[in-house]
């Protein structure tokens, strides 16, 4: 990205704070300003990237997969499709966990059924150095 943003610099070109380099309209934009030898090598450069677009387009069926086709033709590259890998669905990759191992509203394992509780006896020591360490933090 870093280089991607001098290599337009060095060109006279300079980015918007909230543009981003590999967007592809600047790609393209960038490469338009350059003489068409070096235009086909810039985009040559990424013609990987270019297919893995052409390919996700063509699996999807749309027509703007033609469009990255001929770009990528124009660059003096082959189209070509790619194997694409699918992202996990969004809902199942930001999924929380059941909280509480899945307690009902009650807080009963099942409902209306007793709640265990455990009771755990700590001697006077242990309390009183815990007392100690959280007044020590504050």
């Amino acid at each position: 990205m870093i280089d991607l943003t001098q290599t337009y610099e060095k060109a006279g070109l300079f980015l918007a704070p909230a543009e981003l380099p590999d967007y592809l309209p600047v790609v393209l934009e960038f490469a338009s300003t350059q003489p068409p030898k070096e235009a086909c090598a810039f985009l040559g450069e990424m013609a990987h990237i270019l297919n893995a677009i052409f390919s996700a387009l063509q699996q999807r069926g749309t027509r703007y997969a033609s469009v990255l086709g001929a770009l990528i033709e124009l660059s003096g590259e082959k189209a070509q499709a790619v194997a694409v890998v699918a992202d996990e669905a969004l809902d199942a990759a930001w999924e929380e966990p059941e909280v509480f191992g899945g307690c009902s509203v009650k807080g009963q394992d099942k409902p209306d059924q007793a709640q265990p509780i455990h009771f755990v006896k700590s001697d006077a020591a242990s309390r009183q150095k815990a007392a100690a360490l959280a007044g020590a933090s504050l």
